[in-house]
């Protein structure tokens, strides 16, 4: 009966452990441009296209990129007030005055 007992007791826990550290499927993808070097089942790579696809490919530096266009919209925004304004209007209200010959 300690053992039923014992192994209710830990069913919460196993849940905690399994949404905790079970974790979801890993998202993957396929390396962009590699299949263009991939000639009679053999990877052909020369030194240029292996730093084309790391470049390509590797995650930070996406990451860095991104980094930097934020920095860049940042400036752009701190600029904005002092980029010129166009104001337009319009007024719906109709004059008539009588013509005068001086």
């Amino acid at each position: 009966m300690a053992a039923g007992a014992l192994c209710h007791a830990q069913e919460p826990l196993k849940k905690y452990w399994e949404s905790r550290f079970g974790g979801s499927e890993v998202q993957t993808h396929e390396v962009e441009g590699l299949k263009q070097h991939i000639t009679d089942g053999k990877l052909h790579l020369q030194l240029r296209d292996f730093l084309a696809l790391v470049l390509k490919n590797y995650t930070d530096i996406q990451v860095t990129r991104l980094d930097v266009f934020t920095q860049a919209n940042q400036v752009l925004s701190a600029k904005a007030p002092f980029d010129p304004t166009l104001n337009l209007n319009f007024n719906t209200v109709r004059s008539v005055s009588p013509l005068s010959y001086a």
